[in-house]
């Protein structure tokens, strides 16, 4: 239990740092090692190294923990 501990634990300060992670992916991933977890937590900070975001003018939608919401325009 104590190992689980320790993976949500590096996960979550992954988290704060980059991005959020899907539940059912973050749950797998703190069943495994502690080096598993910091070796794909390294991994995925390399791929998502060129990512931007950007702001949209008209509605768009942000997902923010599993809910959706939309924004429009002059509401």
């Amino acid at each position: 239990m104590a190992n689980k501990t320790e993976n949500m634990r590096l996960i979550m300060d992954w988290q704060r740092k980059h991005f959020m992670l899907g539940s059912q992916y973050k749950n797998a991933l703190a069943k495994k090692s502690t080096e598993v977890v910091q070796a794909e937590l390294d991994k995925l900070s390399k791929e998502y190294e060129d990512v931007t975001f950007r702001i949209e003018n008209k509605g768009s939608q942000i997902i923010d923990h599993n809910k959706k919401f939309t924004f429009k325009k002059g509401v």
